[in-house]
């Protein structure tokens, strides 16, 4: 079972060093991706969470951003200053 390969990894991550860290987050989106557990119009989607993706030639995109109800914006990154190089 898929989502139960994705909670195991979860779980090892929480215990893993940078590097497999980021080697099993890889592997998250990958399955997350294959599996599409969740559908943006019908509840909460993985943005809403606070998970972000952006192309490595987009620019100027914060590493963090607030993410609470009270501003549930995407003016919050300030992408008016993106841009590709």
């Amino acid at each position: 079972m898929k989502l139960k390969e994705g909670m195991d990894l979860y779980r090892q991550g929480l215990q893993a060093s940078e590097a497999d860290r980021i080697r099993i987050g890889k592997e998250l989106y990958k399955l997350h991706s294959d599996q599409v557990w969740t559908i943006g119009v019908v509840g909460f989607g993985l943005s809403s969470y606070g998970l972000y993706l952006a192309s490595n030639k987009l620019r100027n995109v914060p590493g963090r951003i607030l993410n609470t109800n009270h501003q549930k914006s995407p003016s919050n990154a300030l992408p008016m200053t993106f841009f590709y190089a």
